[in-house]
């Protein structure tokens, strides 16, 4: 039976993003799976069949750790002797296809969710690109997560069009359509939680409270509204990595005592559920899986005219686009969805029913397992 590994820096990346397809190999392969701190996964997340391996892979650059780590996953793979070897996050493709391909493992794919090094310059910026083109060179296959993630990746010089390919309409993993869907129960349990009116209109950000995600940018919009749309709550949802809730709170001025923070949460599909559409003003983006997840629910997007976003949203159709770092622009769209209902429940409609048609968990992941198969196939004819 062949051998599968799919390796990420961390764990939340593997159950978030690759579970169903972890889930899915192990039915035909002999699967593993590869991050950091999996031996602290928790046992009610873990799929049977699955075996984690546990090999600390830092996320920021570490030269003593990183040679480390890559000696650890070399003597891994050549002790297991692996037919496909998949990667997803930069350090992680990094480490694990140098590996691979000193190990020769014949099928080395890795999957592009975005550049850490869209929103550098100078140095910094040309050095984190070198560690993306190193990647495309060592792989065998590539695969971009969004359409125009490819055309970035190519435009860029990372690697040839030919040589990277999306899989469907784009999404690692597409979105789970049983989970997020619209739920009159949950919204109203999360509004009481959250002491927000029935009758108002709420904003969510859902991720992680970084500035290259423009949260500082939706908090100047906000500061900047009129009264007239006083009945608008901003609620944001994830881990605060900057420090960013106290700026926030000051650049929404008099609307800041209608800004909520959540922090991280196990459940966000009753926080999308609880909202009348999502906010994602990001500078970089792989595909934007959250968008998908808010259509699921049965809400639009207000977010970023940038690539990836671009793939999840059909701008005044599904959502509304604006360009990164306008807050001008940014205000508008919260006054928009805030005034004008019957538009933005037209579009929330409009999005649930893209995301099920393109982008279902069954669909996405049953695209990458058979473009797995295909690998291996043609492997086994080649040989």
């Amino acid at each position: 039976m062949e051998k599968i590994v799919i390796v990420s820096a961390v764990p939340e990346t593997i159950l978030a993003f690759m579970s169903k397809h972890l889930q899915a190999l192990a039915r035909e392969y002999s699967t593993y799976a590869v991050c950091s701190n999996a031996d602290n996964i928790p046992v009610e997340r873990l799929i049977s069949d699955v075996k984690y391996i546990d090999i600390p892979i830092e996320r920021k650059i570490s030269p003593i750790k990183d040679l480390i780590s890559l000696f650890k996953l070399v003597l891994f793979f050549r002790s297991n002797q692996f037919t496909l070897i998949q990667s997803i996050t930069p350090k992680a493709g990094l480490l694990s296809m140098l590996a691979a391909w000193i190990c020769r493992v014949p099928i080395r794919v890795h999957v592009f969710t975005g550049q850490v090094w869209v929103t550098r310059s100078g140095f910094s910026r040309c050095y984190l690109k070198s560690f993306d083109r190193m990647i495309a060179l060592l792989a065998t296959s590539l695969l971009a997560d969004s359409p125009s993630q490819k055309q970035f990746l190519v435009s860029e010089g990372i690697a040839n069009a030919q040589d990277i390919n999306v899989l469907g309409d784009g999404s690692i993993c597409g979105v789970d359509t049983l989970r997020f869907k619209p739920n009159q129960e949950a919204k109203k349990k999360v509004r009481t939680q959250l002491e927000i009116p029935e009758e108002a209109t709420v904003a969510l950000f859902m991720g992680r409270l970084k500035k290259d995600k423009g949260v500082l940018d939706l908090a100047r919009a906000l500061g900047a509204l009129q009264s007239d749309v006083s009945n608008l709550y901003v609620v944001f949802v994830g881990p605060d990595e900057e420090g960013l809730a106290g700026p926030i709170l000051q650049l929404a001025f008099s609307q800041s005592n209608q800004v909520r923070f959540v922090g991280s949460v196990n459940n966000p599909e009753d926080y999308f559920a609880a909202a009348d559409f999502l906010c994602l003003p990001s500078y970089r983006e792989g595909f934007g899986l959250v968008i998908i997840e808010a259509a699921a629910s049965g809400i639009p997007t207000l977010a970023s005219r940038i690539y990836g976003i671009t793939d999840a949203i059909v701008d005044g159709v599904t959502g509304i686009l604006h360009e990164p770092g306008d807050s001008v622009a940014i205000a508008k769209g919260l006054q928009q969805m805030t005034m004008d209902s019957m538009s933005r429940q037209a579009m929330g409609e409009a999005a649930k029913l893209r995301s099920l048609e393109l982008f279902s968990t069954a669909r996405v992941v049953g695209a990458q397992i058979d473009y797995y198969k295909s690998l291996i196939e043609k492997r086994r004819s080649h040989a």
